[in-house]
């Protein structure tokens, strides 16, 4: 009888053990492959990409954020109003899971038209939403706008800037040239 244990621990320690550890490892992974791709689909594939305007007739909007990745959109208003052509920007500042970090961007807007940029930064770990700015303005015509996202001492904060073609360097918007506000979009 003990040699038909230790044979019987031997089979269950050198193959039946590691045989359901690799299945259970498998399994983890799919799962963990699966909910990645399925929040990566929910981030990335509910919204059309933004059709910049040729730079011809269009004012130059960069965004830019150094910290960590937010979702930026470009909205006809204050309310989330989708562009008929699309409206997403993708991803600005740093991205924990891919090395195709892109920190600043530029895209062509309509001139005198209210746009609304809209940047939200996601905890994915959380599966929450954290911190969402937007930013209503009317890109004139000769002018070039700078948008910066920063997260400092626990809240995000977003900043228009623009500067004429004369002009040496960006210059905050006035309160009455830009309204900021924090609306959640659902996408």
């Amino acid at each position: 009888q003990l040699a038909f244990c230790s044979l019987r621990s031997l089979i269950l320690a050198n193959y039946i053990l590691p045989l359901k550890w690799a299945l259970y490892a498998r399994e983890r992974m799919k799962n963990n492959l699966i909910l990645a791709l399925l929040s990566s689909a929910f981030l990335l594939g509910c919204a059309a990409k933004y059709q910049s305007i040729s730079p011809d007739v269009g004012v130059a909007l960069t965004i830019e954020n150094k910290g960590a990745a937010v979702m930026a959109n470009i909205h006809t208003d204050n309310q989330c109003t989708k562009l008929p052509n699309g409206d997403w920007l993708g991803s600005i500042g740093e991205m924990k899971i891919s090395s195709m970090s892109e920190y600043q961007k530029t895209v062509y807007v309509a001139p005198n038209k209210s746009m609304t940029l809209y940047m939200e930064w996601y905890d994915l770990g959380a599966y929450s939403n954290d911190c969402v700015q937007t930013a209503t303005f009317s890109p004139e015509e000769g002018q070039g706008y700078f948008a910066e996202y920063s997260w400092e001492e626990n809240q995000c904060k977003l900043v228009i800037s623009s500067k004429g073609i004369n002009d040496s360097s960006f210059k905050p918007l006035l309160n009455s040239e830009v309204r900021y506000g924090n609306n959640h979009c659902s996408h």
